[in-house]
């Protein structure tokens, strides 16, 4: 699984021109102690635009018989996936996909907590991935909505979702949920990656309890541990919340280039604004 941010994403990078992938699992079941992954989907999300171009979609091998109840739910058959390749096999190819991108998913916990028993099942290391789930982010900008169905967010947003009970088609309606969220958010103050994920630890409650149910906490990402907390201490998030005329003396200052570095110096101290 994804272990570190796209080179082209850092703290400070805009939800606007975010690179990322949308993802989204169906599985046997609920029970992430038992449960296991029969397909993986997803879309890329580049500069803050959905990619349908660059998608990905896999059956899986559970190795056991498919309950009926499930199968009435996503469609998926003993038939579809006795042909199909073990986890270790897709997650290998899904791991070169994503490249290492932010993951972008809905009640992504559970998806990731089925990432990590497959993972272990398998013997293979897990590391989590960066995450936004955009349940969080629907609550932050819709706090009243009846409930957080994925169906109930995209008829509120106006997204028509294609193929549910998919993993492609809830992995690519997430990403449209996603980037009609970001306008929402941006209202709010809420305008980059960092500033994203420290507002949805608003939400403890409900993430204590997705972890009583064995769901992953997606705010527990290692990457996101050593940069985004750490580094939001250390950036003043002010630039990223005006606009650029608000924050630029006018008339601009422009200072000849043949002045030496106390001089210019002087004169930012002079005229009370900065390089």
């Amino acid at each position: 699984m994804a272990k570190t941010i796209n080179s082209t994403n850092n703290v400070v990078t805009p939800l606007v021109s975010l690179n990322a992938i949308s993802f989204d699992t169906e599985t046997t079941g609920l029970d992430t102690a038992k449960a296991r992954i029969l397909q993986v989907g997803g879309v890329k999300i580049s500069s803050g635009r959905i990619d349908e171009t660059q998608t990905f979609q896999q059956y899986v091998n559970p190795g056991e018989p498919i309950p009926a109840a499930n199968t009435a739910i996503h469609g998926i058959r003993d038939e579809d996936v006795a042909q199909a390749p073990d986890f270790a096999s897709v997650i290998a190819g899904f791991d070169i996909w994503c490249a290492d991108a932010v993951m972008i998913g809905y009640s992504s916990g559970f998806d990731l907590a089925m990432f990590r028993r497959e993972h272990k099942l398998a013997g293979i290391e897990w590391t989590p991935p960066r995450t936004l789930d955009i349940r969080y982010l629907v609550n932050i900008v819709a706090p009243n909505l009846p409930n957080y169905s994925l169906d109930t967010i995209a008829d509120w947003l106006g997204v028509e979702i294609h193929d549910r009970h998919s993993a492609l088609g809830d992995a690519i309606a997430t990403a449209n949920i996603f980037l009609d969220l970001v306008p929402l958010l941006r209202e709010r103050g809420i305008r980059t990656l960092v500033e994203a994920e420290r507002a949805c630890l608003q939400f403890t409650n409900m993430s204590t309890i997705e972890v009583g149910q064995g769901w992953h906490d997606v705010h527990q990402s290692p990457a996101r541990k050593k940069t985004s907390l750490a580094a939001l201490d250390r950036i003043d998030s002010y630039p990223y919340r005006h606009r650029l005329r608000d924050l630029m003396s006018s008339p601009a200052i422009v200072v000849d280039s043949n002045l030496n570095l106390g001089e210019v110096l002087a004169l930012i101290i002079k005229h009370e604004t900065s390089a």
